[in-house]
């Protein structure tokens, strides 16, 4: 080989040994060796796989074509693009395994001996760069292999130890949900359980203090429970349960009002005063807090803090925002449930308190009796200070027809107190509807001075209607201002139906009773005429008659026997209807009633009634004459009864007063089974009872014989 051309292998061995792949490194040989031996193509088959190829365009090398290129220095002719059909030069390649070295060219047909050493010489030099290559590649590949698996494994391990911290932050989260939320199922006292929160979260977060608060009324905020969690135990601590705190612009409670969702504070620079001292006393350096929802709002808030008097403080971890959250929605069952079953046990409270009321309503008592059950039932329900009923007067006052209070506190029952001043009675009187205030203010002998110089500051009241007409109001009062509980009117405006109701119904019932009276005052006035008219007139005639008749008998001639035997029967016939004429007048209204008094009427009553009759009178004397009147009739009327429907053989008796009350019994031994329902005249002594506002109780079982008591009142209710 001539000097040139072991130049030129020596210059193709640098070429194609500098390459960095396999790949590479045969892409490398063919464009050498089609530059070196001046031909357009160039290849390495490999069985149908073309590993590298020139003088074809990109991806269009013929690999079936050059597939079929003989071996071992047989002639082939392969196609140049752009050429033609030219002889190809083929040379075996020791790597990779079948594969073969092609070249073609449009110049002197086949290579001369020296090319075709050169070519087997780049041939050879190809294998050894390629087989090199392909150990290199293995080996950086199984290095780039093990270094991804390096890397795999460490991110693994980081992973899993991630994860292994994240169960154990969750196994110890699950621990302390759970402890809470057994506390909330077992129904334990809203304190324990704010208390648990406090600490479970505070401890769970790594934080120095855990704190529970109630947003309420006028920008302030109460503390329901703390922790110190990390703090030394005999440090004492700046807040205390049941403190009230302002709800300050910037701190951690305004962001959470603001927001509703978690939030974090890891600075208090450039804060205001008042919260720049309240983080000067607590000592805090880095906050977060979540809201409690209860019913759609926000109740109050769940924080835990990093202090300033730990060791290098730093801010709570990331995420802790969402991990506190858990601990509020258990909360917030908590408060519900609470809520719910104060809510229960209040409706159960208020129920009886109105079934209570409504049975004195339903049983009639008198209104004085049922407003002073009304003010104390409200008082005790809506846990006031003072509960009163009045009465609007016609001249612009009311008047306190009762009261309740707690001890230490009597309210007085004033008349014309004047609506002067802030008061509810002035609301409602005004509006016609329930209203409340938290400012009683008013001169003295108003509403709202009297009972704000009692002690009372808030107030809320509901208007008793009657008959469409706004007749007074019941007040609930309390010491403090804000006070009014929510819904509370509404709770009063069922008691002042209630009331409403009675005093309708205690006003029908006096009308009804006073119209029984003139019914019965009228009956016994018309009976009384009536027997005054027949004693005075048709009686006095009668008897003139009876006289004149005996006169003109006496001077009838001797001898006239038919006439004196008719003028005699008519006389018996006169003083016959006398008699009869004296006892409808008895029976209309007796005389001796009248004249005499009961006691003597009952006996007169007693001899001439058919039933052996036993009277049993004590000393009585004259009483009203409406009672006299009503307990001779009801003897009567039982008289007559036992005498025509129970087939009694004696009747017994027995009237009395006691202190301003007239009690009369009447028993019978006879049939008994008496029954105001089948229209006997009991009916009429009930009526005539009830118009007095007597009772009458009666007993007849049958075979038994009847039992009468009667009450009637000496002085009218």
């Amino acid at each position: 080989m001539s000097a040139r051309f072991t130049q030129q292998l020596v210059g193709f061995l640098g070429a194609v040994w500098s390459a960095r792949t396999e790949a590479s490194a045969g892409l490398t040989a063919v464009e050498r060796a089609a530059e070196t031996l001046d031909a357009e193509v160039a290849a390495i088959v490999c069985g149908e796989h073309v590993v590298a190829a020139v003088g074809y365009p990109e991806g269009a090398a013929p690999a079936g074509e050059l597939s079929l290129v003989v071996l071992d220095g047989a002639v082939h002719e392969i196609t140049i693009p752009g050429i033609g059909a030219r002889p190809a030069a083929c040379v075996s390649l020791d790597y990779p395994p079948g594969a073969t070295f092609i070249l073609a060219r449009s110049g002197p047909p086949g290579l001369r001996a020296d090319e075709g050493a050169l070519l087997r010489g780049m041939a050879r030099v190809t294998s050894m760069a390629m087989r090199t290559q392909h150990l290199l590649d293995d080996e950086r590949a199984a290095r780039e292999k093990s270094d991804r698996q390096a890397t795999e494994n460490a991110r693994l391990l980081t992973e899993l130890t991630q994860r292994q911290e994240r169960l154990t932050e969750l196994a110890s989260e699950q621990a302390a949900l759970r402890r809470v939320a057994t506390l909330v199922a077992a129904q334990a006292a809203a304190d324990r359980i704010f208390a648990a929160v406090a600490e479970e979260a505070g401890r769970l977060l790594q934080a120095d203090m855990g704190m529970v608060v109630k947003f309420g009324p006028e920008g302030c905020m109460t503390v329901q429970a703390i922790q110190a969690i990390w703090t030394k135990a005999e440090a004492e601590f700046p807040l205390r349960v049941g403190e009230r705190l302002p709800v300050e612009e910037g701190s951690m409670a305004a962001q959470v009002l603001r927001s509703g969702r978690p939030s974090r504070r890891d600075t208090y620079r450039g804060v205001s005063i008042r919260l720049a001292k309240l983080r000067d006393r607590l000592g805090l350096r880095s906050t977060i807090g979540a809201p409690i929802m209860v019913g759609g709002r926000i109740w109050g808030l769940v924080s835990v803090s990093v202090l300033s008097s730990r060791p290098e403080p730093g801010p709570l971890p990331a995420g802790s925002e969402q991990r506190l959250a858990d601990f509020t929605e258990l909360l917030a069952t908590a408060i519900s449930n609470a809520q719910a079953r104060s809510d229960l046990a209040r409706l159960a409270e208020e129920q009886a308190a109105l079934r209570r009321v409504a049975t004195l309503v339903a049983t009639g008592v008198p209104p004085a009796e049922l407003f002073d059950a009304v003010t104390l039932e409200m008082r005790l329900l809506l846990n006031a200070g003072a509960a009163s009923l009045m009465r609007y007067e016609a001249d612009g006052t009311v008047t306190v027809l009762a009261a309740s209070s707690d001890p230490g506190i009597r309210v007085p029952l004033l008349s014309h107190l004047t609506l002067e001043g802030r008061s509810v009675t002035a609301a409602v009187l005004s509006s016609g509807r329930t209203a409340r205030t938290d400012d009683l203010e008013g001169p003295p002998g108003s509403v709202g001075g009297t009972f704000r110089d009692l002690g009372m500051r808030s107030a809320a009241g509901a208007p008793i209607v009657v008959e469409g007409g706004l007749w007074g109001v019941i007040l609930a009062h309390w010491r403090d201002a804000q006070a009014v509980p929510p819904g509370t009117e509404d709770r009063i405006a069922q008691f002042t139906q209630l009331v409403a109701t009675a005093i309708s119904n205690a006003a029908s019932q006096a009308q009804l009773a006073a119209s029984r009276a003139r019914i019965v005052a009228t009956a016994d006035e018309t009976r009384r005429r009536i027997e005054r008219d027949l004693h005075d007139g048709i009686q006095q005639r009668l008897v003139t008659l009876a006289l004149e008749l005996r006169t003109v008998q006496g001077a009838v001639p001797p001898g006239q026997a038919d006439l004196l035997a008719t003028m005699s029967h008519a006389g018996d016939q006169l003083i016959s209807i006398l008699d009869e004429l004296r006892e409808i007048s008895h029976g209309v209204h007796p005389a001796i009633l009248s004249q005499s008094g009961l006691g003597p009427a009952l006996r007169s009553l007693a001899r001439r009634t058919s039933v052996p009759t036993v009277l049993d009178i004590g000393a009585i004397g004259r009483l009203p004459q409406p009672v006299e009147a009503a307990a001779y009739y009801i003897v009567s009327e039982a008289l007559t009864n036992a005498a025509k429907h129970a087939n009694a053989t004696v009747v017994h008796v027995d009237l009395d007063i006691k202190d301003t009350t007239l009690r009369l019994s009447i028993n019978d031994d006879g049939d008994g089974g008496a029954d105001p329902a089948r229209g006997s005249g009991i009916i009429g002594l009930i009526d005539r009872v009830d118009a007095l506002g007597g009772k009458l109780m009666l007993h007849s079982p049958p075979g038994e014989g009847t039992s009468l008591v009667i009450e009637l009142p000496l002085e009218p209710g």
